[in-house]
């Protein structure tokens, strides 16, 4: 090979060659099975004074994949611990991904637990998802569903959205369909946005699956509340994107939704609050209406409270899951916080014209402290003067429909009678401005989705 011939005559005259070379140089080498330079290679990058040796050993592993030599992989991994070049969560993931393209999932397997248990680095989202798809490509579902559902969360690390999409790919590849709409739901229920690749996985899979009816169906449901909630921002506010007017905030007073901020009539984005009990199926409506908005050609982000990224957000999940108590007070204080000290980041983010989508607000934080018997108007004070939403969308459904619904009773709240409670206190905070949703079908996309509007 010429460019290796290069290289050599290079490193006569002391040069090595930039990381982008060295990169090229190596995959080209065990493109050809060149075992022997392409190790010369590294050994000369590693006497490189500078160099970040941990990324220069991440290269060739990488590139080592393309042998699929299992072997290889770990005498690599082993020389940087001899070396003192402690390996991080690429190195390892890199060599897991190696492992499982080449179908040693019990050599991956062992890999995790080695880092579970402390012997190297801590696991990230990367390294469950790559083993959770070799799992599945080989058919082992069940070991691949445990890491999923409880492995993943006891190490403290939430699936996203390319998670999500590697279990519904692999589920929809094994003909398990039910399973991964199982799944599906399940990411709807943690808040987790679905994408375009989750929207194509699913149709394809339910088109693999011989479900060409449900697949239309599914098709449906994800065009028709996008639809629906486009429409209710045109005909509400006489506007389109970008909307151009100030906003508003909050003043809790019925009939009157906002109080306008001096000085701030300037193109923006939209803000669109998603209310209704839980289980109502907020989140499943606003993963559809995020898409749509954004096949629409408008900067659109999807938001949720209580935001448990936050310091206070993870006081606040605490308390949900039950792992801490908190007087009622004390709490709905931190729900307001929580929202405030996401303000000012809101009102950047719709003055650059970026839409937001946001599954529950301040109404959500009055109606569920009221219905534990606090003070109607001690609940609303704190919320005066956040910013106001230009819609708000009520999903109205009956609470014993929700408490139908897979998953009810999760959290702290998820309690029939409580529920009950929270929906009086909605129907006293309701004002005019809200459009209210019926829905026939939704959260679980069993049937086509239809809804009407009524104020009353």
């Amino acid at each position: 090979m010429r460019a290796y011939q290069l290289f050599e005559e290079g490193t006569e005259f002391g040069y090595l060659p930039s990381e982008y070379t060295y990169r090229a140089l190596v995959e080209a080498l065990c493109q050809e099975m060149d075992l022997y330079k392409a190790r010369k290679v590294l050994e000369s990058m590693l006497k490189k004074e500078g160099g970040d040796r941990t990324r220069i050993y991440n290269i060739y592993l990488r590139a080592l994949c393309l042998l699929n030599s299992a072997t290889e992989l770990l005498n690599v991994l082993v020389s940087m611990l001899q070396t003192e070049c402690q390996p991080d969560v690429i190195t390892l993931n890199i060599v897991i991904n190696g492992f499982c393209k080449m179908g040693r999932i019990d050599e991956a397997l062992k890999m995790l637990n080695d880092m579970t248990t402390g012997k190297f680095c801590a696991p990230d989202a990367v390294t469950f998802t790559t083993i959770i798809g070799g799992l599945l490509n080989v058919g082992r579902t069940h070991e691949a569903l445990n890491l999923f559902h409880q492995v993943m969360r006891e190490n403290g690390i939430s699936p996203g959205v390319v998670t999500y999409n590697a279990v519904l790919r692999g589920l929809f590849k094994l003909q398990l369909a039910d399973e991964a709409m199982r799944v599906f739901r399940r990411m709807l229920a943690d808040g987790v946005a679905a994408n375009s690749n989750t929207y194509s996985i699913i149709i394809d899979g339910l088109c693999s699956s011989d479900q060409i009816d449900e697949a239309k169906k599914f098709w449906d449901n994800v065009r028709n509340f996008g639809a629906l909630a486009a429409r209710s921002l045109n005909s509400y506010l006489s506007l389109s994107f970008p909307l151009r007017c100030s906003i508003r905030t909050v003043r809790m007073e019925n009939n009157n939704n906002g109080n306008l901020k001096v000085g701030d009539d300037v193109s923006r984005g939209a803000f669109i609050v998603l209310e209704g009990l839980d289980r109502s199926g907020k989140t499943s409506q606003c993963s559809k209406l995020l898409p749509y908005l954004e096949g629409l050609g408008h900067p659109t982000e999807l938001w949720r409270f209580p935001d448990r990224s936050t310091s206070i957000g993870q006081m606040i999940s605490a308390y949900l899951s039950n792992q801490s108590q908190l007087d009622d007070h004390t709490i709905h204080l931190l729900y307001s916080a929580n929202r405030w000290e996401k303000s000012s980041l809101m009102e950047t983010k719709l003055k650059s014209g970026t839409t937001l989508i946001v599954d529950r607000y301040s109404y959500s934080g009055v109606a569920f402290s009221s219905a534990k018997g606090l003070d109607f108007e001690w609940c609303k004070a704190p919320e005066i003067g956040l910013l106001a939403p230009d819609l708000v969308l009520y999903l109205d459904i009956t609470p014993e429909k929700a408490a139908e619904r897979g998953g009810y009773g999760g959290e702290r709240y998820e309690k029939l009678e409580f529920q009950k409670k929270v929906a009086e206190s909605y129907r006293a905070l309701r004002d005019p401005s809200w459009k209210r949703l019926k829905l026939a079908a939704g959260f679980y996309l069993e049937d086509k989705f239809s809804a009407y509007e009524d104020n009353s």
